[in-house]
């Protein structure tokens, strides 16, 4: 029995050895949270979507893509960001119609259980988008660590006039700095 509590002790020294502070422990999955209709709606990486999470640098452009879905795969989730140069920005930094110096979001809600010939063509009612040049709006709060946190709301879309009111919209996403490609 004395062996038994010693290995006990042992084990969890070494596996509170293992996390030097709180600060080296990572999320468990990234996440894109949004409110609309009464609903709401946890998008997460479901995998296979490394290189869309992604901040692609080049020359005086640059373009931040996130990519998440539900966890039932009936909707996929994508963020824009386009000319906003926000690793030399301060923060909170806000793109929207009121500040289109900043850059420019887009988000769009794809439903992958109805599928059409074209997404976004004049019949589509089931795909949802929106940018900042309209009455869509993103906030960037922080990145550190390669981690992007921020919120957004407004109005997303269809091209048959549907719409849906986004309150309550977050995002933690890990990504990646791409400078060449």
């Amino acid at each position: 029995m004395k062996t038994i509590y010693i290995l006990g002790i042992g084990i969890i020294f070494l596996t509170l050895s293992a996390c030097d502070t709180n600060e080296n422990i990572n999320p468990t999955y990234d996440y894109i949270s949004f409110e609309t209709e009464g609903t709401s709606y946890l998008l997460i990486d479901e995998g296979g979507y490394d290189a869309w999470n992604a901040y692609y640098i080049r020359d005086n452009q640059d373009q931040l893509g996130l990519v998440l879905q539900d966890g039932k795969g009936e909707l996929l989730g994508e963020i824009y960001l386009n000319n906003s140069d926000f690793l030399n920005k301060t923060f909170p930094l806000t793109i929207s119609k009121e500040n289109p110096n900043d850059g420019f979001a887009q988000m769009s809600l794809l439903n992958l259980t109805i599928h059409r010939d074209t997404i976004f063509n004049e019949t589509d009612d089931v795909n949802y988008s929106n940018h900042s040049y309209d009455n869509f709006a993103l906030t960037i709060n922080s990145f550190e660590k390669n981690v992007l946190k921020g919120k957004f709301n407004g109005e997303l879309k269809t091209k048959t006039g549907k719409s849906k009111i986004i309150n309550n919209g977050k995002f933690e996403v890990r990504i990646n700095l791409v400078t060449t490609y």
